[in-house]
């Protein structure tokens, strides 16, 4: 996805710019909702007219068109609202691509049930931004009282998909899972393969979305420490506050190396990440310490770009050293609009590995 495509190249600068606060007053209007609409086809025309500005006035303004700028994501997305046998509300998801603009035209007008605000949320979720998934081990710091230090921290970049499938079965079916967004580390084995934790530490893992427009936002920050990752591995049936116990499945992986998978919540049960948490012997410690050079690396997954790394310490792995890889974060549509549009947050983790990157000392 090229960096300059935000909210679709559809649309001028300008008008991104004026559609996106009219959606801001939308979203924080009294009238914003649906049930207090007088004419509930005025909400439809509104959101339909959102999605077209943003995501196909290229195609319609140029039909021989048939590609996006820049070779950006051609695909859009439309969250369809039903009900089965039962009553109960059914979601599902169509996509089509956006360079046969009459055809997405003449498929919009004889699909009723389109969920057009939903639809314009996904496509900002899946076309707007760019993700980075920044994970950290952190010590409370001796010269500060109540801050902490970063001592190594891995980031990739990830992708947004409302669909997932199991990690412990490769080639395994996706499975829809909007209204949840799963940002996935296909080969998290390799793209977070020195992130190791030991007592008196934490693990932090913090996603952040930029936008093109220099917005930078958290949309998920979880932190947990060494203790309480390594009682939820040892009973992974156990529940606490910050961790349900592991996936009752264990890839083939795990079998034979000790790993489990374990859920990591956010603030107030905002999102999760799952870790597959490694327990290092004393044999694995030595193979850890003998691959480890403890300076910038280099990685990669299949959909994310190259790692970058950056370990600050010259401590050693020790039996019972905890290795903690992130799988995947999954966080709710509604969270990453709220945050993209209503809440931004500043990020720490993502910046401060950058800043230690940049810096010449290190």
């Amino acid at each position: 996805m090229n960096a300059e495509y935000v909210l679709g190249a559809s649309a001028s600068v300008e008008l991104r710019d004026k559609v996106l606060n009219d959606i801001r007053n939308k979203r924080t209007n009294a009238k914003y909702l649906v049930s207090e609409y007088v004419d509930v086809g005025d909400y439809v025309a509104f959101w339909r007219t959102c999605f077209e500005t943003l995501f196909l006035m290229n195609f319609y303004e140029e039909p021989s068109l048939k590609t996006e700028p820049d070779g950006a994501d051609d695909l859009r997305f439309f969250i369809l609202k039903s009900s089965d046998t039962n009553g109960n509300p059914k979601i599902g998801i169509t996509v089509r691509r956006c360079h046969d603009a009459s055809a997405i035209e003449e498929f919009t007008h004889a699909i009723s049930n389109i969920d057009w605000e939903e639809t314009v949320y996904l496509n900002m979720i899946s076309h707007s931004c760019r993700y980075y998934l920044a994970c950290a081990i952190m010590q409370k710091s001796t010269e500060s009282e109540g801050k902490s230090e970063l001592l190594t921290c891995f980031a990739c970049e990830v992708f947004a998909s409302p669909s997932k499938r199991r990690m412990d079965k490769k080639g395994s079916s996706e499975k829809i899972t909007y209204p949840n967004i799963y940002f996935s580390v296909d080969d998290f084995d390799n793209a977070f393969e020195d992130l190791l934790l030991t007592p008196d530490q934490d693990l932090c893992v913090e996603l952040v979305a930029e936008m093109s427009n220099g917005v930078s936002t958290v949309i998920f920050l979880g932190a947990v420490s060494y203790d309480s990752i390594r009682n939820a591995f040892a009973n992974k049936n156990s529940v606490n506050g910050l961790f349900s116990g592991s996936f009752p499945f264990l890839s083939k992986r795990s079998k034979t190396t000790d790993v489990e998978f374990i859920n990591m919540k956010g603030p107030n049960n905002t999102g999760r990440a799952q870790v597959a948490v490694t327990r290092l012997t004393e044999k694995t410690a030595t193979e850890f310490n003998s691959r480890s050079s403890f300076s910038h690396s280099g990685g990669g997954s299949s959909r994310t770009t190259q790692t970058s790394s950056a370990n600050f310490r010259s401590e050693r792995a020790k039996p019972g050293s905890l290795l903690t890889q992130v799988t995947y974060v999954c966080v709710s549509c509604q969270h990453i609009m709220g945050m993209l549009l209503d809440t931004p947050k500043k990020p720490f983790v993502l910046t401060t590995h950058r800043e230690k990157l940049a810096s010449p000392s290190q």
